[in-house]
């Protein structure tokens, strides 16, 4: 059926106005990637945002439950004690935060435990078995040069930095007689280091994790001539047992706000 429209102006001009209207939006699902305090700061800072607006107290030990004064707020951004979960993974170390999980919208805040960049660029073997970087002289020395400030006492990488320009290797060739009955002689290189004035270990002080605070550890300097050339690595025990004991305090720090709510441990 065609449709009929009775128009009364209302004064000399009739303005007609045709054409689309705008598309309807939809609401985007919002997914925040932070540090390991993202999903407690983002809580911690709307239940006080919420409270204000109420006119109730918040914060933690007192979480909003969405009562109060009707308010003008995102309802997939919001903490609740019905619909909040937050689900923790020691292996992954992360913090997920779901607001509203049974809706495709809800917001999603995950913070992640991250050892320190400047700390992992190091190289520095962890246990018997762990990646580690090899140093050559130079490579080393280079290292030293542009990390100074993580050292504890910056005197004592200039120290280092002196002892690899000094470094001493000398080289011996050696002949023996094979045992293949061909008479071939075989010449066997032999490098001794004398690394006189290179300590057996340095002190650094840095953060262990990414955004936390930094702690000083022992690192020890080893030095090989297998493979036909002088090579060096670090190894610190110490290290590794730090990013086990501060992973602990961080996780317990992290949580321990979260008691109100719905926590899940993966």
């Amino acid at each position: 059926m065609e449709q009929q429209f009775i128009i009364q102006p209302q004064g000399d001009t009739l303005t007609i106005l045709q054409g689309k209207t705008a598309d309807p939006v939809k609401p985007q699902k919002l997914k925040i990637e932070g540090r390991i305090d993202a999903p407690r700061l983002y809580l911690s800072k709307k239940l006080k945002q919420n409270a204000i607006a109420t006119g109730e107290d918040g914060g933690f030990g007192v979480p909003w439950d969405g009562s109060g004064p009707e308010v003008d707020i995102n309802k997939w951004q919001e903490p609740s004690l019905e619909e909040t979960v937050i689900i923790i993974n020691e292996d992954t170390n992360t913090i997920n935060l779901r607001l509203n999980p049974n809706h495709p919208n809800g917001t999603i805040i995950i913070g992640k435990l991250e050892l320190n960049p400047d700390l992992v660029a190091f190289g520095i073997a962890l246990d018997a078995s762990s990646k580690y970087t090899s140093y050559n002289r130079e490579s080393l020395y280079n290292l030293i040069r542009w990390n100074k400030r993580f050292f504890k006492d910056e005197l004592k990488a200039n120290e280092l930095m002196a002892a690899l320009k000094k470094l001493d290797v000398k080289a011996t060739i050696e002949t023996s007689v094979s045992s293949d009955n061909r008479a071939n002689r075989a010449s066997l290189l032999d490098k001794k280091v004398d690394a006189k004035g290179i300590p057996d270990s340095i002190t650094l002080s840095m953060p262990i994790y990414d955004g936390e605070g930094s702690y000083d550890f022992p690192v020890e300097i080893c030095i090989d001539t297998m493979e036909g050339y002088v090579k060096f690595w670090l190894e610190s025990p110490y290290c590794a047992q730090l990013i086990d004991t501060t992973k602990l305090e961080i996780f317990t720090r992290e949580t321990k706000d979260f008691e109100d709510f719905v926590v899940v441990w993966e």
